[in-house]
């Protein structure tokens, strides 16, 4: 449909009253204006700065600048013109404080910057960040400009754990690159970037290869030497590696004591994600800061506690027969043993003691055990017991009469408390069956004949307890 010249003054109102859609309207086709103010703006201003754009090119740019004057000189603060028209553009466009706009990498060439639009409702909008430059014509002091307003966009609306952090675009391994691109000699804002993408990017990131590449350049990680079993990797370097030299050039900038700050704020950051247990330990183990273990700087004891509660509800759930991990297949990819596993949640167990040992860890450890017993499991119970029973003070795996006799007192009592959740849950078949292993005779029978009335079996899976087990 065609618009006279009347209409399209009419029907651009709505953009008269803004200087970044008006220089959209100025330089860009009427597609192309529509697209860019709608990644901003609602329709209403995106549909009249399309008409605004239209109007300049049926009608010249004479009646373009005839309509846009009148509004131009009755802002008090009209003051754009004589800034240039590159800098009244970048100052639209990418205003301080600007927001819903990040660094991304370019969809086709990684070590290339894209600028990601991100709009409430809308699919994000990406677009080149050379093209962006070549576009607005920015010169070498004004692409910094544009830079810093990116990044100080993203520090202010994303570096908080509440907000999405986007980890399969690798929004801060791009605002990394920016910063060591544009603004090498701004130590401050390297900081502050690199600070926020050990605690994200390491937070969401599967590989630990993936932060080790985000935080050091291609020319500097061109310098390691890679051994044979860092080639034979897939995704480059060993993970312990990868992760050492990350810590080593992060307290290039850091103290010990904030790196560890960072470094626990990142483990939390990969709870929350909900990654297994091993991709969060190997974010620990064999690892240093100045010289001394991670486990060992108490940095670990809260992703520790929460691995290890996670874990073993996991393992006495009634979904898993056995131990065995290979079972579950969170653990399948990792290619570990079901014995490596039950070992590395021994170390995890190890550091949170404190946790283990107090009065909230033993009730915890009670409360799954005599479920998983209220179910009738009592191989898994008791192998459980046996394993992780001397970390929170019930007994020790250790083949003596003394230990032998523990663990068969907590074992008992743990008994117990389940026959009473078993028959809470109806389960009249199991708690008669844990009534008689008790030896409470007369309890057993009064349970044996509910089980009988509601067709139960009375019996107790022990089909994996033996002493070896133990």
């Amino acid at each position: 449909m065609e618009h006279n010249l009347a209409e399209l003054q009419e029907l651009a109102k709505p953009a008269l009253q803004h200087v970044e859609l008006i220089n959209l309207a100025r330089i860009e086709t009427p597609s192309q204006a529509y697209e860019l103010a709608l990644s901003r703006w609602p329709r209403r201003q995106a549909k009249a700065t399309r008409f605004l754009a239209m109007l300049r090119r049926d009608h010249g740019q004479g009646a373009f600048e005839a309509l846009i004057t009148p509004t131009e000189h009755a802002r008090p603060n009209g003051t754009e013109h004589a800034q240039g028209e590159k800098m009244v553009m970048l100052d639209s466009l990418y205003p301080d404080g600007v927001r819903n706009v990040v660094f991304k990498p370019h969809a086709h060439t990684a070590d290339r910057l894209a600028i990601w639009f991100l709009t409430t409702g809308e699919q994000p909008r990406e677009v080149s960040f050379q093209e962006e430059v070549n576009r607005l014509n920015l010169d070498t002091e004004q692409t910094q400009v544009l830079v810093r307003r990116i990044v100080d966009a993203m520090l202010a609306q994303w570096a908080t754990p509440k907000a999405n952090q986007f980890s399969y675009g690798g929004i801060w391994a791009s605002a990394m690159l920016a910063v060591r691109t544009y603004l090498a000699d701004d130590s401050e804002l390297y900081k502050k970037v690199l600070a926020t993408t050990i605690m994200y990017h390491g937070g969401c990131s599967k590989d630990p290869t993936n932060l080790l590449t985000a935080v050091i350049s291609q020319e500097e990680l061109a310098k390691v030497k890679q051994t044979e079993e860092d080639k034979n990797r897939l995704s480059g370097m060993m993970p312990d590696k990868s992760l050492q030299m990350v810590i080593d050039h992060a307290l290039k900038y850091f103290t010990p004591e904030e790196l560890d700050d960072l470094w626990r704020q990142m483990l939390q950051m990969r709870v929350r994600e909900g990654f297994i247990t091993g991709c969060i330990v190997e974010w620990w183990e064999h690892l240093k800061i100045d010289g001394e273990y991670i486990r060992d700087r108490k940095i670990t004891k809260e992703a520790s506690q929460y691995c290890l509660t996670r874990d073993l509800k996991i393992l006495l759930s009634q979904e898993y027969d056995t131990l065995s991990v290979n079972a579950t297949a969170s653990y399948v990819h990792l290619k570990i043993s079901s014995e490596k596993y039950l070992q590395m949640l021994e170390s995890v167990a190890s550091n949170c003691h404190e946790w283990c040992e107090s009065e909230e860890g033993q009730e915890y450890f009670e409360g799954v055990l005599m479920n998983c017993l209220a179910r009738g499991q009592a191989a898994k119970a008791s192998i459980t017991l046996a394993r992780f029973g001397r970390h929170f003070n019930f007994c020790s795996w250790q083949v003596t009469l003394c230990e032998q006799v523990k663990f068969e007192k907590s074992l008992h009592r743990l008994m117990r408390g389940a026959i009473e959740l078993a028959v809470n849950n109806r389960n009249f078949g199991v708690a008669s069956a844990l009534a008689e292993y008790l030896g409470e005779e007369e309890q057993a029978d009064d349970l044996r004949q509910k089980a009988r009335h509601s067709k139960q079996k009375v019996a107790l899976d022990f089909t994996f307890y033996t002493r070896a087990d133990r």
